[in-house]
């Protein structure tokens, strides 16, 4: 199913029922033939505090992007 297609009210009833989404196509996964319990995450995006490791993540990737520096700390 299409995910871009729907409602907001119909894409979150959904998910309320166990449904998952994965780029455009909205899907009812199998848990029997898979090899994996699914978990849902969820962030509620207007509520969202970023920790202070999260702060540094986000410098260091910004660094890399827009100046291609390498965090000091890298292991590759």
């Amino acid at each position: 199913m299409w995910s871009h297609t729907m409602t907001v009210q119909d894409y979150q009833d959904l998910i309320d029922r166990g449904w998952r989404r994965s780029g455009k196509y909205v899907y009812k996964p199998i848990m029997n033939k898979t090899c994996c319990p699914q978990y849902t995450i969820r962030c509620h995006a207007l509520n969202f505090q970023p920790s202070k490791t999260h702060k540094k993540i986000l410098k260091k990737m910004s660094k890399f992007l827009l100046k291609g520096e390498m965090p000091t700390d890298y292991d590759g």
